[in-house]
């Protein structure tokens, strides 16, 4: 007499999925039995739940990333994990850490494993690169597309679009992907 399903999935005639609630009831029309059935699309309320659940895993992988980072015993070995947990955790491409020394050169201290030497500066910040600015202007950018952003100069033309953010001002994080945007 009673039927609902709360997560019913569907394929469109185009082939989308969607997620639905199905209730059906039984109802007395006079002599006669009535089926009443009322369908309702879900799908973005089901994505929405599917996001929060992603981004519940990654919050507990990064509280587990500041034990990790505890242990510690040195400045490189702590920006390694920081860049190992950006990769693995939020998921970016590649990602690099500089820092500023003392003679006043912005130095990697972490980088992602397939990237050499050859594809990363260091030197004095210079407001005409990206990591320089961000580390002088103590402001972050966000690069949709490096092709399109002359200053950007990246080292691989595959390199689609950064984000760089400074550590406060004592260096820069950056990512790079593969994706614009």
């Amino acid at each position: 007499e009673y039927v609902r399903y709360d997560h019913l999935p569907l394929k469109t005639k185009n082939g989308k999925e969607k997620y639905v609630e199905f209730v059906s009831n039984l109802y007395e029309v006079g002599e006669k039995e009535v089926i009443q059935c009322n369908i309702r699309d879900i799908s973005e309320r089901k994505e929405a739940e599917l996001k929060k659940e992603e981004t519940e895993k990654k919050l507990k992988k990064l509280h587990g990333l500041a034990s990790k980072l505890e242990n510690k015993n040195s400045e490189e070995e702590i920006c390694q994990t920081a860049v190992d947990a950006a990769e693995n955790i939020l998921e970016f491409s590649i990602c690099s850490i500089y820092l500023l020394e003392e003679n006043g050169n912005l130095v990697v201290k972490a980088v992602s494993e397939e990237v050499s030497s050859d594809d990363y500066f260091e030197g004095p910040p210079d407001k005409n690169s990206l990591g320089g600015r961000t580390l002088l202007n103590n402001e972050s950018y966000l690069v949709n597309d490096l092709q399109e952003h002359s200053d950007a100069k990246p080292v691989k033309e595959e390199y689609r679009s950064a984000i760089s953010v400074p550590i406060k001002n004592k260096g820069v994080f950056q990512a790079i992907s593969y994706e614009q945007g």
